[in-house]
């Protein structure tokens, strides 16, 4: 029963980091569409249209490391529960 308990703090836990991760993901898909309209519509929206492919990839990798503790969270967990 303590597995359990233990188990479910854990995945509470990690939802933090996921919840961060989904919306760095949406932020670097608006930044990636947003240069593409911009491109299409020959129109500059605050950057050139090359340049919200910079902002899009920062914030895909923050979005990346955010979601690391959710991938190896419970990975690590299972390791420990086995010793």
């Amino acid at each position: 029963m303590g597995c359990q308990e233990d188990n479910k703090e854990v995945m509470t836990n990690l939802n933090v980091p996921g919840g961060v991760g989904r919306v760095s993901w949406i932020a670097a898909g608006a930044f990636a569409v947003l240069g593409v309209v911009s491109q299409q519509a020959n129109v500059i929206i605050g950057l050139n249209p090359t340049l919200w492919l910079l902002p899009a990839i920062v914030v895909c990798l923050l979005g990346v490391i955010a979601m690391v503790p959710r991938a190896m969270g419970p990975y690590l967990h299972s390791l420990e529960a086995q010793k």
